[in-house]
């Protein structure tokens, strides 16, 4: 069964996915998509079949989160090395 439906590129180019081809192939905000052009300009949009949620699951999870002040120092202290005048 074959579905058309059509969408605007903005000048971001950005588009949305209609909701009717979103609902019938099962789509969920976070999902990645594959695109792939054709030799003869043919679009094929496809699921990768992980999202974002999906991938994050793999991580391991933290013994405890940072605080604010815990992540403001190491963000400092990476800037130092990063731009470290060497001599």
């Amino acid at each position: 069964m074959s579905k058309i439906a059509v969408s605007r590129i903005t000048s971001k180019g950005q588009t949305t996915i209609p909701e009717a081809i979103r609902r019938h192939v099962g789509l969920q905000a976070g999902e990645q998509l594959e695109w792939t052009v054709t030799d003869t300009g043919a679009i094929t949009i496809r699921k990768t079949g992980q999202s974002l949620d999906d991938l994050a699951k793999i991580l391991p999870k933290p013994e405890r989160a940072l605080t604010v002040e815990e992540m403001d120092r190491a963000v400092a202290e990476r800037f130092k090395e990063k731009h470290r005048v060497r001599r």
